[in-house]
């Protein structure tokens, strides 16, 4: 995890399953390659720039930030990864880890190139891709907000953003359902309702109760990151304010 930005694809590419390896640093960002044809992604796009698949995109899946304690609540037989024993001594541990901090390490700061003022460089936030257009929303600006429900629209398209400052993780959705554009709240119990119609959602975009029981808004592709490592793979990017919130 690299500018707090963990994130998943389909490795599968033109009909083919690619094996990735980590080949350095672009930005402060990671920059892997595919074993079969040594081609360069970038691993905030998930897109190849060097190589013999030059231009490729995979497939992003829609992944978030959440507390062990949530994951396990929600997902009692889950599997979990551990570190490599051979490799062990590579993996940052919990508390060196980088994680919007105030400044970036030292081999970070030599791969960085663009920079932009609008935000501090390290400042987390959840950046959202639709239809081209990229958004990004910090967490200083969601903290702001008492409900930590964002209705907004990006790219043409109706967007929910959801804010846990428990946890400081965020997740984000398409507002859209069945032809029409749903706008949310948070109860008092702190469940997630649409206005209109009072049926529940849970924060993974499945309405639990109500109307629209059975169904799950569609995914959004959006992730956590450092602004320095969000500028740089979306340059124009713009930035929600709290004062903007309906």
């Amino acid at each position: 995890m690299i500018c707090s930005s963990g994130i998943g694809f389909d490795p599968t590419y033109q009909g083919k399953r690619l094996m990735f390896g980590f080949h350095g640093i672009w930005n402060g960002t990671s920059v892997l390659y595919d074993r079969g044809t040594n081609s360069h992604w970038l691993h905030l796009l998930g897109e190849c720039i060097e190589g013999p698949l030059k231009g490729g995109r995979l497939k992003p899946i829609p992944c978030r930030h959440v507390l062990w304690l949530e994951w396990k609540r929600d997902h009692p037989d889950t599997e979990v990864m551990v570190p490599d024993p051979a490799t062990k001594a590579d993996y940052f541990s919990k508390e060196s880890s980088h994680r919007g901090g105030t400044r970036l390490p030292p081999h970070f700061r030599v791969t960085v190139q663009d920079t932009d003022p609008r935000l501090g460089e390290s400042d987390l936030l959840f950046g959202v891709v639709s239809n081209s257009d990229a958004r990004a929303y910090p967490f200083s600006e969601l903290g702001q907000l008492a409900s930590g429900v964002i209705n907004d629209t990006v790219g043409k398209i109706p967007v929910v953003i959801l804010f846990d400052g428990r946890s400081g993780s965020a997740a984000g959705h398409q507002r859209l359902l069945g032809g029409e554009i749903l706008e949310f709240e948070r109860t008092r119990s702190g469940q997630l309702r649409e206005r209109q119609s009072g049926a529940i959602f849970d924060r993974d975009g499945r309405c639990t109760a109500g109307r629209f029981q059975g169904q799950r808004l569609p995914p959004l592709y959006g992730l956590q990151a450092e602004w320095y490592g969000w500028i740089a793979a979306h340059p124009k990017t713009t930035i929600f304010r709290s004062k903007n919130t309906k």
